[in-house]
C-alpha cells in the first residue's frame, strides 16, 4: 500500500510506531535509516503534515500541505499557523491543550488556503516531545474533506427533494426490498389501501395484488432485480384492508 493511499488513522499509528522504534535503536546507522524512512512517510503523504512550535510558528511543511493549502514550504516556515485559520480562537485553544500533553483527535474544521478559499478538513493534533518527554511543539495532520462534504450536502438535498415528493404526492408510492416486502409506503398509498405505515411495513407486496395480476407482477419484479429491464408499467388490482379489491 502506498503511503498516499493510507487512512489518517493508519498513518498516525505508523508514525507513532516508527517513533517508538527509533527511540529503541542503538547505532547511529540504524537511527539514520529509520529517520529517513519516517521523513519519507511524512513528505510523500497526501495529508497535510505540519510541525509548529507551542507559539504556533510553523517549522515543517510537507508536500501534502503544499497541495492542500497552496503555500510552498518557504512561504510559510517561520510564519504563524494562524494564517491558515479563519479565527485565532480555535488554534489558541488547541495549542493550550497540546501544552498540557493532550492530543486533539479527528475533528472537522475550516481552514483558509493561500488563494483565500475556505476548505473543510479533518484534523488531528499531537504533541511533539523532546528526549526527556517535555512537550516542545505540535504536529498536525489534516485531510481535505471539502469534496466529501459537498457530496454529503448533495445527498441531503436529494433526500429532501425525494421526501417532499414521496410524502406530498397524491400517487401511491412504496419502496420494496429484494424479498418483495414493503420497506416504506407514502401517505397516498396508505390511504388507498386503508392500512397505516406500520401495518404495511414488511408486508409482502404481492399479497396485496389481485391473484390474476400477481403472476405478471412477480415476473416483472424479478426482471427488474435481475437487471433485464429498468422499469415496468402495468395495470393491477389491489386489496383494501376492509373494502375488497380495487384498481
Amino acid at each position: 500500500m502506498k503511503d498516499s493511499d493510507k487512512t489518517k488513522k493508519q498513518l498516525i499509528n505508523e508514525l507513532n510506531e516508527m517513533k517508538r522504534k527509533v527511540a529503541g535503536l542503538k547505532t547511529p546507522q540504524q537511527v539514520e535509516e529509520k529517520l529517513t524512512w519516517l521523513a519519507s512517510m511524512v513528505e510523500f503523504s497526501n495529508d497535510a503534515i505540519v510541525g509548529m512550535s507551542l507559539e504556533g510558528i510553523i517549522f515543517s511543511w510537507n508536500s501534502g500541505a503544499e497541495r492542500i493549502y497552496g503555500y510552498k514550504a518557504d512561504e510559510v516556515i517561520g510564519r504563524p499557523v494562524f494564517i491558515l485559520a479563519p479565527s485565532y480562537g480555535e488554534i489558541t485553544s488547541n495549542l493550550e491543550r497540546i501544552k498540557l500533553g493532550e492530543r486533539v483527535d479527528y475533528y472537522e474544521t475550516v481552514r483558509v488556503r493561500k488563494d483565500f478559499r475556505q476548505i473543510q478538513v479533518s484534523l488531528t493534533i499531537s504533541p511533539i516531545r523532546d528526549a526527556s518527554g517535555k512537550v516542545i511543539g505540535a504536529s498536525t495532520i489534516a485531510r481535505d474533506i471539502t469534496g466529501q462534504k459537498l457530496i454529503e450536502e448533495k445527498l441531503r438535498t436529494s433526500e429532501a427533494r425525494f421526501r417532499a415528493v414521496f410524502e406530498g404526492t397524491s400517487v401511491g408510492i412504496t419502496l420494496i426490498n429484494r424479498e418483495g416486502r414493503l420497506v416504506e409506503s407514502n401517505p397516498a398509498l396508505q390511504e388507498m389501501l386503508g392500512y397505516n405505515g406500520q401495518e404495511l411495513a414488511n408486508m409482502v407486496f404481492a399479497e396485496l395484488i389481485y391473484p390474476d395480476d400477481k403472476v405478471n407482477f412477480i415476473e416483472m419484479f424479478n426482471d427488474l432485480w435481475a437487471g433485464r429491464q429498468d422499469s415496468y408499467q402495468m395495470e393491477k388490482r389491489y386489496a383494501r384492508k376492509v373494502a375488497g379489491w380495487f384498481g
